[in-house]
């Protein structure tokens, strides 16, 4: 199973950081944008999950495994039982 591409399913991006920050800039409200971006950047990581439907408040992770950063969400969220292979 791919987590990355399940977790698109439910609208969750995984991202390059660069990339992320970027989506981040353009498809949310400036307030809500500069919230996850200072989330974002206190942590370390190539890449960054998010959901581009939340708020400023939402789930975000970042890391450098994008299919474990996937499956933490999807586990976090129920969407897969927890520790599924």
């Amino acid at each position: 199973m791919s987590y990355v591409r399940e977790a698109s399913c439910y609208n969750i991006a995984v991202q390059p950081r660069k990339e992320a920050l970027i989506s981040i800039l353009s498809d949310m409200p400036d307030d809500d944008a500069e919230m996850l971006i200072f989330r974002a950047l206190k942590q370390e990581g190539a890449f960054v999950l998010w959901d581009p439907e939340d708020s400023g408040e939402g789930f975000l992770l970042v890391g450098d495994e994008p299919e474990a950063l996937a499956k933490e969400a999807l586990e976090y969220f129920d969407l897969i039982p927890a520790g599924e292979q």
